[in-house]
Formats: C-alpha cells, sequence, structure tokens
C-alpha cells in the first residue's frame, strides 16, 4: 500500500525525491488567490530549499504548468476586458497569445519556467509504448497524471500534489491537502 504524508513528515523523508505535481508549481509560481495551499506548499517548498532536498519534475509537468498559467492569464485577460471599452476582447485563445498582450504573458511564463528549472531537476523517463497504453485506461486520473504516477512509481519517487485525484494512486505521497489522510474506499 502506497503511503500518504502530510508536509508535517518531511523531516522523516529526508533522503527521498521528491516529484512536484503541476498544481502545487501554480501555487508556488502562478497563485491566482491566497490561501492555505499557496501558505502551506510555500512553506514546505522553502523547507526543501533550505534541507537541498531533491525534487524534481518532468516536461510534462512543466508543459502543463506554461499552458495552464496562459490559459490563466487568458481568462482574466478576457474577463477585464469585458467591463473596458480599452481593451479588445480576444474570442480564441490563439488570438489572445498572439497579440501583444498575449506575447507579454507568454514571455513572463517563460520567464518562471526558467525560475523553475533552477530549482528542480528533470525527470528524463523515455516513456515506452506500454506506459502509454497503460496510461490509457479510464479512471479517476487523466492522461498526464497516469504518466505522472508511472513515473513516481517506477523511480520510487513520493508526489507532491493537492489533487486529490491521486487518492487512491499506488504512489507515496505528500500533501498539504486533509484529504489524503482520510481512509479511501480500499481502507
Amino acid at each position: 500500500m502506497a503511503e500518504r504524508y502530510y508536509i508535517d513528515a518531511l523531516p522523516e523523508l529526508a533522503d527521498r525525491t521528491f516529484f512536484y505535481d503541476t498544481n502545487v508549481l501554480l501555487y508556488l509560481y502562478y497563485p491566482t488567490m491566497a490561501g492555505w495551499a499557496v501558505t502551506d506548499y510555500s512553506h514546505l517548498f522553502a523547507d526543501m530549499l533550505e534541507q537541498k532536498m531533491n525534487m524534481v519534475i518532468d516536461s510534462s509537468v512543466l508543459s502543463e504548468f506554461i499552458n495552464r498559467a496562459l490559459r490563466i492569464d487568458y481568462t482574466a485577460y478576457n474577463e477585464r476586458s469585458k467591463s473596458s471599452r480599452e481593451l479588445p476582447q480576444y474570442a480564441y485563445f490563439k488570438n489572445f497569445r498572439n497579440s501583444t498582450y498575449g506575447e507579454e504573458s507568454v514571455e513572463h511564463i517563460q520567464d518562471l519556467a526558467k525560475v523553475i528549472l533552477t530549482h528542480f531537476g528533470i525527470d528524463t523517463k523515455s516513456i515506452s509504448k506500454a506506459d502509454i497504453e497503460k496510461s490509457l485506461k479510464l479512471d479517476s486520473l487523466d492522461f498526464n497524471d497516469k504518466l505522472i504516477e508511472n513515473i513516481c512509481e517506477s523511480k520510487g519517487y513520493i508526489l507532491v500534489t493537492n489533487d486529490l485525484d491521486f487518492k487512491d494512486s499506488r504512489v507515496d505521497i505528500l500533501s498539504a491537502h486533509r484529504g489524503f489522510l482520510e481512509p479511501t474506499e480500499e481502507q
């Protein structure tokens, strides 16, 4: 059975490698509002940096971060443009992305990605045809989450996530979300 750890268990996990999920990267580098998740994961991240713990992501997580942050900017821009006659509205995402506002957003997010790369190692596990076929099975995890689960399982990483879709996952999880500490259906 995979283990579930609350963030206060960090000292007992010092020798492990931690794989960060996209949602936690968004709390750290692109928070849209203040709240317990931003605060808790920021403290966890600071502790891990201070203790020089091994933290990794992969290219799919970085891609999800970049794409999600850009979508956040697109949605926010469209909301602002609805109440302002001075801002053009962008009905299509690609129109926004190719606009002056979108290009500035892309540049900012790319700069953040470079900062992320200074703090995280990159897992370069090759995804096999068998890994992909295994990840196509429908359950609570989407395709990218299944790929993350596969990496963590094969490498023995602890997944740092706030996503309860992983609650019944077969990998060890470190989270600030207390929902991970509640018994699962299998228990």
